[in-house]
């Protein structure tokens, strides 16, 4: 009996996780390309790894706050993640974060996919001045 509720809770905590997943590979990525969204100029180059994976981890399990019918300001930058030379995926960085409170919660988040009409619910600032 002791085996079998070890098992189970084992499966449990593997489909919560599998199931907090937003879909951004971390192995893969070695590179963050900061560009600013108006000039499309490249501002800087993230290659810290830890950092990288931080990040990752941060936007893969964070919950994330629709904007399928929000009107948003432009971002400051465009982040290009890319694994080597081929681009991955992009998300745009705000400054200044958006703020919702949603269900009682309050939610901030930086980083946005255009592609997943999405905010995700995560603080963690880019290390770019």
């Amino acid at each position: 009996m002791k085996e079998f509720l070890s098992m189970l809770s084992f499966i449990l905590l593997v489909i919560a996780l599998v199931g907090c997943n937003n879909g951004y590979e971390i192995k893969g990525i070695t590179e963050i390309e900061v560009y600013h969204y108006k000039s499309n100029e490249k501002v800087s180059s993230i290659t810290d790894k830890r950092y990288i994976r931080k990040l990752l981890t941060e936007l893969n399990t964070a919950e994330t706050i629709s904007t399928e019918t929000a009107d948003i300001n432009s971002p400051e930058y465009i982040l290009h993640f890319k694994n080597k030379e081929k681009v991955q995926f992009k998300l745009n960085y705000y400054q200044d974060p958006f703020v919702a409170d949603l269900d009682e919660e309050r939610r901030v988040g930086r980083y946005h996919s255009s592609e997943k009409e999405v905010v995700y619910d995560v603080a963690l600032e880019l290390p770019v001045k």
